[in-house]
């Protein structure tokens, strides 16, 4: 894998032994599950059995597991593999907003906006209280160049957490771009 200089059955093998010995390392767990489905077909069944078990015994764990793995196979740009892990955790669990916010994030850093935003308002839909999705859905806008939706959506994140440092970079990067356009915004 990109930067470790292992193969994926070499750092299954490894990562297998330490979430052995500590079955609650969350990020090796996510690095197990990456050299897993790196591996393709013959480690397929394995990977599903895996996201289900997580799934069925703690869902905050396997929240955090996805999140490692699926920041680990975008940044060596396995999109297609995190567009199929979003939509088996959906076909498993269609109201588990955190599927959506990757798919939403995916879409996004592959320039498929108009699915970004589709996907981003679904999270929303299921989990309108968390401020990193109106944050991402926000990223979308600004991306789409729709300042005013942008400026809608990071005012939620902000009403929601005012004083969180990524709210406040959201923000920030919204009034950069607004002046940098020329176009006049709301102070904080």
């Amino acid at each position: 894998m990109s930067g470790t200089g292992k193969t994926a059955s070499e750092l299954e093998e490894h990562y297998r032994k330490v979430i052995e010995e500590n079955p609650e390392d969350v990020e090796a767990y996510g690095w197990f599950m990456t050299a897993l489905y790196l591996q393709g077909s013959q480690k397929q069944d394995e990977f599903n059995e895996h996201l289900t078990k997580l799934w069925e015994k703690d869902k905050l764990f396997l929240y955090k597991v996805v999140g490692i793995l699926s920041e680990l196979l975008m940044e060596n740009e396995h999109y297609e593999a995190v567009e199929q892990m979003a939509k088996y955790g959906i076909g498993l669990a269609p109201k588990f907003y955190y599927m959506y916010f990757l798919l939403g994030e995916l879409y996004r850093r592959t320039g498929r906006l108009d699915e970004a935003l589709e996907a981003a308002n679904r999270a929303i839909d299921l989990r309108s209280d968390f401020e990193v999705l109106w944050i991402k859905l926000g990223d979308i806008h600004i991306d789409r160049k729709e300042y005013d939706k942008a400026e809608d959506a990071y005012k939620k994140a902000m009403l929601l957490s005012p004083e969180d440092k990524a709210v406040l970079q959201a923000w920030q990067k919204l009034m950069d771009l607004q002046k940098k356009a020329g176009i006049k915004g709301l102070d904080r």
